[in-house]
C-alpha cells in the first residue's frame, strides 16, 4: 500500500473508538486520544512527524516544515483544523479553549474564581454558558434544599457572576 506521511504538531491525536449509526445520515462517533507510536502499529503505511508545515510549495510539489525539512508529495491533504482567535497573548487570568488540556486547566481555574467572563459567541461558548446555567440552578437548589452545606458554601455559590461578551 502507499506510504502516508502525517505532519502534526501535537503529540497526541484523536481515533475514533466507536462509531454508531443513529439515522441513515447521522453517527454517534466517540473519540480517544491515541499516541503516533500506536497509529504506526496500527497502521505501518503511515509514518508520523511531530513537526509544523509552515509553507505550502505547489510549483514543486512540496511541503515546508518549522524543522527545515522539505517533503515531496504525490498527494497532499491539508487538514489545518480550525484556529481559535485567542486574546491576551498568555496573560495569567485569560485562558483560551484548543484541547483538552486548556480544557483541564479551564475547569480548575472555574473553581477557584468568584467571576467568569466568556468572550466569543460560537459553540463553545454556547455549551459553557448552558453548563454554567444548569451547574448554578443546581447548586442554588441544593443549598436551598439541604442544611448541611456551610453558610460560606452557599454565599461563594451565590457570588459567582458569569459575563458574556458576544464578539
Amino acid at each position: 500500500s502507499e506510504q502516508v506521511l502525517l505532519v502534526t504538531c501535537h503529540p497526541i491525536l484523536k481515533g475514533v473508538q466507536m462509531l454508531r449509526p443513529l439515522t441513515k445520515l447521522l453517527q454517534d462517533v466517540t473519540l480517544r486520544n491515541i499516541t503516533a507510536a500506536e497509529v504506526e502499529k496500527l497502521y505501518p503505511n503511515i509514518v508520523i512527524w511531530n513537526d509544523e508545515m509552515i509553507r505550502l510549495l505547489p510549483e514543486t510539489s512540496e511541503i515546508e516544515l518549522k524543522s527545515g525539512r522539505r517533503v515531496h508529495f504525490q498527494q497532499c491533504c491539508l487538514a489545518m483544523g480550525a484556529a481559535p482567535v485567542l486574546i491576551g497573548n498568555g496573560q495569567r487570568n485569560i485562558i483560551g479553549l484548543r484541547d483538552d488540556v486548556s480544557v483541564a486547566h479551564f475547569q480548575s481555574a472555574w473553581e477557584a474564581s468568584s467571576s467568569i467572563m466568556v468572550v466569543g459567541n460560537g459553540g463553545i461558548a454556547l455549551e459553557l454558558m448552558s453548563a454554567w446555567v444548569r451547574e448554578l440552578k443546581a447548586a442554588e437548589k441544593e443549598s436551598s434544599s439541604s442544611s448541611s452545606s456551610s453558610p460560606s458554601q452557599r454565599v461563594r455559590r451565590k457570588e459567582k457572576c458569569i459575563y458574556w461578551v458576544i464578539r
